[in-house]
């Protein structure tokens, strides 16, 4: 045991910062020392350096040992050099170590002797906090008190501060207050806990978390901030609900095209009713078959009044099928009647008829898709019907 302390109180007139507080400090330990703002440590570290006096209680410190003590805002004369800094704490201290030899082991174990002849004003942050531990290391104090050492730092001087302890845990007992959990959990080897200036938990890292919460949550509940500790439960909770979850990126298929797509879409073409004719119709369909469906034709338009002609209808893709049909009627411009039968490949054959009183408008007309050639029962001069095309 290097510092216990026993039923300490401090109290500033009505007003109590630290109530009976008990808690030790072992030999070569890194404490962290935690707890919410207003807790108490800063009024329980002034108390161990003798700074201050406690109300009542007491605090026993090995007998010989000297304590370093870095305040949470570092002691610094702004105008002096860093030599000339460490100098006068030697001094203050009243230090009887070699002075030169004492003082460059420090700046070199902090860190600092590239900047010895600087001005602490022009110092970074990051530099000042590390001058503040040096001047705690002057006289080789057995016990260091660090008052919230990496307060205002960014990253990179965080693990610079956080690896400067570590190190001199190796031949100090070192008692760190801070409000970031990682650098306790990463640096101590126990934690103390008070709030309202009374112990709430005392244990190592691993025994506060044995029952599966982080020393975040630990600490929320224990100093009684349910909200805060309900969000913390919350964010863990879902940290591992993600952790155990894939998410699987799916690629909904792209849909085919439909039967009734292709009944409202299916363009008829006409052909001869030769036998070369059916084969150059036949090589065509096939061929647009197999063309891509994003790729589309400008399709003529024809408008006629038609009288004994027949007619193919290319089929979609999804059939990959030719149908003839017969188309016979006769028209007016008033009164169209007329039968439509089919066949196909698979054999299935339907008739077709009715009566119209409705003028056929032009636009209406069907389309023709690919290539194709018109001709009627009788010959060209015999027809009775007018062909016009857009093409």
């Amino acid at each position: 045991m290097v510092i216990q302390l026993t039923e300490i109180t401090k109290k500033y007139g009505d007003k109590t910062a630290v109530n009976g507080l008990n808690f030790t400090v072992e030999q070569g330990e890194i404490l962290g020392f935690l707890g919410p703002n207003g807790a108490g440590k800063s009024t329980t570290m002034n108390i161990i350096t003798g700074y201050i006096m406690p109300t009542s209680g007491s605090v026993e410190i090995t007998k010989g040992a000297l304590i370093g003590y870095l305040p949470e805002q570092p002691p610094l004369y702004l105008d002096m050099t860093v030599r000339e800094y460490l100098n006068f704490v030697y001094e203050l201290k009243k230090v009887k170590l070699p002075r030169k030899e004492h003082l460059k082991e420090i700046m070199e174990m902090t860190k600092i002797d590239d900047v010895e002849k600087r001005l602490l004003k022009n110092l970074s942050k990051g530099y000042r906090q590390r001058v503040g531990i040096a001047q705690a290391l002057v006289g080789s104090p057995q016990i260091l008190i660090l008052d919230e050492p990496t307060v205002g730092l960014d990253p990179k001087q965080i693990v610079e501060i956080r690896e400067l302890i570590t190190t001199l845990a190796q031949n100090h007992t070192i008692i760190l207050s801070s409000h970031i959990m990682q650098e306790i959990s990463a640096v101590a080897t126990r934690v103390v806990i008070i709030s309202n200036g009374e112990l709430v938990a005392e244990g190592t890292i691993g025994e506060l978390t044995s029952g599966g919460e982080t020393l975040e949550q630990v600490f929320l509940r224990v100093t009684s901030d349910e909200a805060a500790y309900a969000r913390a439960l919350e964010e863990g909770q879902q940290e591992i609900t993600q952790g155990n979850t894939a998410e699987s990126a799916t690629n909904e298929p792209e849909l085919a095209e439909t039967n009734t797509t292709e009944s409202e879409n299916t363009n008829e073409s006409g052909t001869d009713t030769t036998e070369g004719t059916n084969e150059t119709l036949t090589k065509s369909n096939e061929n647009m078959t197999q063309n891509d469906e994003s790729k589309t034709s400008q399709t003529p338009k024809i408008s006629a009044k038609t009288s004994g002609r027949k007619y193919v209808s290319l089929n979609s893709k999804a059939q990959k099928k030719t149908e003839t049909t017969n188309y016979s009627g006769g028209n007016d411009s008033s009164e169209d009647s007329g039968s439509y039968s089919g066949s196909g490949d698979d054999g299935e054959s339907g008739n077709i008829s009715g009566d119209s009183t409705k003028e056929t408008p032009k636009e209406k007309t069907p389309e023709l898709v690919g290539v194709g050639e018109f001709s009627g029962e009788n010959n060209l001069e015999e027809r009775n019907d007018t062909v016009e095309s857009d093409l």
